[in-house]
């Protein structure tokens, strides 16, 4: 299952939920600006997700966020200082965050969160469209 982390307020969250449904892609949406799920980042999650990244920090980290620029140089920190900063203020995120066991995209981009449709749905479209020509 597909698991999206989200905040109410963000447009391409609420672009890659419509995705995602309308593609039928099963998926559990974490929406982080919400109390009730702010214990749900974990730090075991947060490595699970920075393992899936190619710049691991860089990558998940908002750059049009006033408190990431505060951060400056992110290579002053430790590891671990990090992932309790954004632990603790998952407003730091770029959004939306969607990522299985393997697999991660970050942002909404149409041709990036296709690797969520199951490999035989993507076939048998493949298929259906080379079958119309």
């Amino acid at each position: 299952m597909v698991t999206l982390l989200t905040t109410s307020s963000s447009g391409p969250s609420r672009k890659a939920k419509q995705w995602l449904e309308d593609n039928n892609v099963d998926y559990k949406e974490i929406k982080l600006n919400k109390k009730e799920n702010a214990r749900w980042l974990t730090t075991d999650t947060l490595k699970h997700i920075l393992t899936l990244t190619d710049y691991g920090f860089t990558d998940i980290l908002s750059a049009r966020n006033k408190r990431v620029a505060e951060l400056g140089d992110l290579g002053k920190f430790k590891t671990s200082e990090l992932i309790e900063t954004i632990v603790s203020n998952p407003s730091l995120l770029k959004y939306p965050i969607i990522y299985d066991h393997n697999r991660l995209a970050i942002g909404f981009n149409q041709s990036d969160i296709r690797m969520f449709i199951p490999r035989e749905q993507r076939k048998q479209e493949l298929n259906e469209l080379l079958n119309e020509q």
